[in-house]
């Protein structure tokens, strides 16, 4: 499995504070070692070709397109859960 971080989500990333970039760190390294642990809630979103979630923190989202590469992932964006109905 491997992950690209989009200029946006590397944009989105250092705007937050040291907490929760560590939270979005820790994340993405257990998706990388274990991409369907629990803890991370990764889920395909209905209605949206190609684009996943996973969790860091309760409230908050990693969004993750699929590529045509079978194990890379693009992280596009960062935030609350409701955000994927803005994501196009």
């Amino acid at each position: 499995m491997r992950i690209r971080l989009s200029a946006r989500f590397e944009k989105e990333l250092r705007a937050l504070d040291g907490v929760q970039r560590e939270r979005v760190q820790r994340a993405l390294r257990q998706f990388l070692l274990e991409p369907r642990h629990p803890s991370l809630h990764f889920e395909k979103l209905r209605g949206h070709e190609g684009l996943y979630s996973l969790r860091y923190t309760r409230g908050d989202r990693i969004f993750l397109r699929a590529t045509s590469e079978a194990d890379l992932f693009e992280a596009q964006r960062l935030g609350p859960h409701d955000l994927y109905d803005r994501i196009k």
